[in-house]
């Protein structure tokens, strides 16, 4: 029988997509009274989907820099030459092992220019496949091991959030303890001393804390994140910094602020709390910034406190020793990774930015007009819009009372998202799959075409369904 740590996890998302396309079908097969042959038959010729679900823009055709595959190419098949003349890599650090921490030329290159040299040196950066397993990292040395005779450790985990954060504490056995963020104030924490307060114990392990946010699109400010560091201080907790979006935000903040330049949790807890900041693990990648998601790059930095209690428990030898088990993503993408950090311009990050930003206010502005949806909080930043769906307008159609949706199962949210699917092929990924039922994700990183026929398609799907005070 499989081990409990193999079993325990579920991918909530990779669960909805692959399971909705064949209940679809079935579903629609049964309604009619056909044979599996007689539906294909039968079946009129179908608009092309057009799916908003998935966190990936390389799907809508948007590239990564021209920088990158110059740097695979150059990295593969000009190692020795690039060594010779002092401007690269050598064979070895192209093709054979690296350390398990990860190359020091790319921990050098994070800790000098993109996690800024005063607050992680290259001996604090571990190099993972991904942000994923920076976040499983991070969690793992912080979190003991299982014993029946104790009470279970729980982990502060925001909602709505990445549905990862849940698997990767069931993997661990741990209780996945929520934390509501509220819409109306751009998702922030609406109270931290109550809710947060509440939920903490001598069993919580430590805060975790993703901004900019997925699925929200939300950007905290430097005093929302100044009060979320002054919690987990006082309260003695490490934070967990889901910050894969970082430098990624194109709107100011919503507690007042005009900067729209991204601070990390470190910056904050350093800058404003100082000798009293929290220890922080913060975890990132190349993925959404240069839009690499498949090359599995990432990394986790530990910023200790003042009273260095990260190295007193032994972490930073814990996250060595996790390393160890996996050796670091292939050699090829880290010796890239460098020569793509120093040649990619400015211009590329301002105008994939730009164009997000337009995607978002178009989103914006379509929702407004839209019935049977509301836009609670604008995007600051990643990649996504999330508005919420009037599901009390749309009942004759959840409670499967339309002869054209029939029964269709799941959290309403789930079943809005089904119908849409099925009536206008728009793939939209429900909130009940990130905690808080009523709400949709989208992503805005694509063409506007594209987001344009997606949204003729939601509207003229609204139009047809909704009942104004049904």
């Amino acid at each position: 029988e499989v081990g409990e740590m193999a079993s325990m996890p579920r991918n909530r998302i990779r669960d909805f997509v692959e399971g909705i396309g064949a209940k679809s079908s079935e579903r629609k097969r049964q309604r009619n009274g056909e044979s599996a042959k007689e539906a294909l038959e039968a079946a009129p010729k179908p608009k092309c989907v057009l799916d908003l679900s998935l966190g990936d823009p390389t799907s809508f055709g948007l590239s990564p820099p021209s920088s990158a595959s110059t740097a695979l190419v150059q990295c593969v098949t000009q190692a020795d030459a690039h060594c010779e003349s002092g401007l690269g890599f050598s064979a070895k650090q192209v093709h054979g092992y690296q350390h398990s921490q990860g190359s020091l030329p790319l921990r050098q290159k994070l800790s000098l220019e993109y996690l800024r040299p005063a607050l992680a040196s290259p001996e604090d950066i571990f190099i993972t496949s991904g942000c994923s397993q920076a976040l499983l990292f991070a969690l793992m040395v912080i979190t003991p091991s299982r014993n029946a005779k104790e009470p279970v450790k729980n982990v502060l985990v925001p909602r709505p959030c990445f549905p990862l954060y849940l698997t990767l504490c069931e993997h661990l056995g741990v209780e996945c303890r929520y934390y509501d963020l509220d819409p109306s104030k751009g998702w922030e924490v609406s109270d931290i001393a109550r809710d947060l307060g509440a939920k903490t114990d001598g069993n919580t392990v430590c805060l975790l804390i993703c901004n900019p946010g997925n699925p929200t699109s939300h950007c905290y400010g430097k005093n929302h994140l100044e009060d979320l560091c002054r919690f987990a201080a006082g309260r003695n907790l490490p934070i967990v910094a889901d910050e894969v979006y970082a430098d990624m935000k194109f709107k100011a903040s919503s507690d007042g602020e005009d900067v729209e330049r991204f601070y990390t949790l470190a910056e904050v807890a350093l800058e404003r709390l100082g000798s009293s900041r929290p220890a922080i693990f913060h975890c990132g990648a190349f993925s959404k910034r240069f839009l690499v998601p498949g090359w599995r790059l990432g990394w986790l930095a530990l910023y200790d406190d003042a009273n260095q209690s990260m190295r007193k428990a032994n972490v930073f030898r814990g996250v060595s020793n996790l390393c160890q088990i996996s050796m670091t993503p292939n050699s090829i993408v880290q010796a890239s990774a460098v020569s793509m950090m120093q040649n990619t311009p400015p211009s590329y990050f301002e105008e994939m930015l730009e164009m997000m930003r337009e995607g978002a206010e178009y989103c914006v502005k379509r929702c407004a007009s839209c019935l049977g949806l509301e836009c609670m909080s604008e995007p600051q930043g990643a990649m996504y819009f999330m508005p919420k769906i009037d599901l009390e307008g749309f009942k004759h159609l959840l409670s499967g009372s339309s002869s054209s949706n029939g029964s269709l199962g799941g959290n309403e949210d789930e079943r809005w998202c089904l119908a849409l699917l099925e009536e206008e092929q728009v793939m939209l990924l429900p909130g009940s799959l990130f905690g808080i039922d009523s709400f949709v994700r989208m992503i805005v990183a694509a063409p506007r075409q594209q987001l344009k026929e997606a949204w003729d398609r939601i509207e003229a799907f609204c139009e047809k369904y909704y009942q104004h005070g049904a």
